[in-house]
């Protein structure tokens, strides 16, 4: 199949990255990857402080999910969209990236397959 069309369906649908890798830029597809990981967890890290701050001072007979749903709407989310907006650049970079990069190594592979069947 060509890369120009695998590569960044992999980046799209399975993890930002895989399409770079699979169009040999392997650097830069684990750069990518790491990114996500790193982003990811930043992400869980700061969804745990919410949380944390949503049950804080809340008695055992409190902790209703309705109540700690309300203190957690009640946090300041801004990092959250922060992370998710970086996520959504990385994501939409990737899978562009490797579009291009694939229509290269496509045109390439066949120039190649020209001159080899002279």
């Amino acid at each position: 199949m060509k890369k120009s069309i695998i590569s960044p369906l992999c980046s799209a649908l399975v993890v930002p990255g895989l399409g770079q890798v699979i169009n040999g830029q392997i650097k830069k597809g684990v750069t990518l990857f790491i990114l996500i990981i790193i982003l990811i967890l930043a992400g869980a890290v700061e969804i745990y402080k919410l949380f944390k701050l949503s049950i804080q001072g809340l008695a055992i007979n409190e902790l209703y999910p309705e109540m700690v749903i309300s203190k957690f709407k009640a946090q300041n989310h801004t990092i959250l969209w922060i992370l998710l907006f970086i996520f959504l650049c990385i994501w939409i970079y990737s899978v562009i990236d490797a579009y291009i990069y694939g229509k290269q190594v496509d045109k390439i592979e066949e120039s190649n397959e020209i001159l080899s069947d002279r």
